[in-house]
């Protein structure tokens, strides 16, 4: 079945007080008939429904609009909250300590980018990636920053770090490098990478970049942004402390690896070179 979130207290809604608030708040019986009898009829848990911007779409329908519509998943789809944007997740960094589920609202409603969010995001990326079967026996996932936590000594390194070790997975430390190299890196060793960078954004902001096999993540899918939106609000909800001892990383040789790289970039940026250039 799909859940419904409330966004302004990120809290699920259940379909009960659901239907008293929306009754309440003088929603059309036939439109929460419809929505709730197409949610149940949903069987994958990960389709999270903001119920604020759902309300606010069907309010505005009136009685044979509503008639009109044969199957409600379409609305859904417009409807469904994840929390990545257009490149991953970005925001402002704030390494203050407090609760998952305060972290999750930082995120959500003041941009901010906390300790806890980092190791909510990571928990949760790992944790979808090896519920599929491709993925069941990875032992290392690969790492690397622009720079920003290094040189402003941000403790998100380091809790990236416990939650990859937290799961029972070594980290590969490639360092500080551009963005493209952890692609590379991720897709000649069909693996699983993490790229702590924000991008053009100014130096308070911190991101994360999530690679399967040299690829971002799409919005859809078993690997999808959904999904792993759905996997940090339930991870949110638990605030067990794990006291695992700490995987240390490997740390990598990049005067030897990134040679590949620099040299076909090199070769790229020479005029008489055209764009299939092999190395």
């Amino acid at each position: 079945m799909a859940v419904f979130l409330s966004k302004n207290r990120m809290e699920i809604l259940e379909p009960l007080l659901l239907r008293k608030t929306w009754q309440e708040e003088g929603i059309q019986e036939t439109s929460i008939d419809q929505v709730l009898k197409t949610a149940n009829n949903i069987s994958h848990s990960d389709m999270i429904i903001d119920a604020q911007m759902l309300k606010e779409l069907i309010s505005g329908m009136d009685e044979k609009e509503l008639l009109d519509i044969d199957d409600f998943s379409s609305i859904f789809e417009i409807t469904r909250w994840k929390l990545q944007g257009t490149d991953g997740v970005r925001a402002i960094v704030d390494s203050k300590e407090i609760s998952s589920h305060q972290a999750l609202i930082e995120f959500v409603h003041n941009n901010i980018l906390t300790p806890k969010f980092c190791y909510l995001y990571i928990s949760a990326f790992i944790k979808m990636v090896l519920s599929g079967s491709q993925y069941t026996h990875i032992t290392h996932i690969a790492f690397g920053e622009d720079g920003r936590d290094y040189y402003q000594k941000s403790p998100l390194k380091k809790i990236i770090h416990k939650a990859i070790s937290d799961k029972g997975i070594t980290m590969i430390d490639l360092g500080i490098i551009p963005t493209p190299y952890i692609a590379q890196y991720s897709m000649e060793h069909q693996g699983i990478a993490i790229m702590l960078t924000a991008s053009h954004n100014p130096s308070s902001y911190n991101g994360i970049k999530l690679f399967v096999d040299g690829k971002k993540l799409y919005p859809e899918g078993d690997l999808g942004e959904y999904v792993l939106s759905s996997l940090v609000l339930q991870e949110s909800r638990n605030e067990k402390e794990s006291n695992k001892p700490l995987i240390p990383p490997l740390l990598w040789d990049q005067k030897i690896s990134m040679l590949p790289l620099f040299s076909l970039l090199v070769k790229l940026s020479q005029p008489q070179y055209s764009m299939n250039v092999p190395y």
